[in-house]
C-alpha cells in the first residue's frame, strides 16, 4: 500500500509556492526563488510606497516559508500543524 498528499489548494506554503506537498528541498527552493523574483519585479516598476512596503513584507514572508520547508525538522513540524490543508489516499499496488 502506497500513500501520496494530495495539496487540496487551500492557503498553505506548498500552494503559496506554487508547489505539491511532497517537493524536495531542491524544487522548494526553486519555487521560492520564482515567487521571489516575482514579487520583486512587482516592487521595482511600483512607484507607490504603500505597495512598495506590501511587496517587501511578501518577500520576506516568502523567504521565510521557502526556510521553513527546505529545513526538514521545521517541514516536519510545519506539516504535523496543517495536517488540515493536505489529506492521504492509500493506493493499493496491484
Amino acid at each position: 500500500m502506497a500513500m501520496f498528499m494530495i495539496d487540496l489548494g487551500a492557503p498553505s506554503f506548498y500552494s503559496l509556492l506554487g508547489l505539491p506537498p511532497d517537493a524536495d528541498a531542491s524544487s522548494i527552493r526553486a519555487g521560492q526563488t520564482r515567487k521571489a523574483a516575482e514579487l520583486s519585479r512587482a516592487r521595482d516598476k511600483t512607484s507607490d510606497p504603500t505597495d512598495k512596503r506590501r511587496l517587501e513584507e511578501q518577500l520576506i514572508t516568502v523567504n521565510g516559508i521557502g526556510d521553513t520547508l527546505a529545513n526538514p525538522q521545521r517541514r516536519e513540524v510545519y506539516n504535523a500543524r496543517n495536517a488540515h490543508l493536505t489529506f492521504f489516499i492509500a493506493s493499493m499496488r496491484s
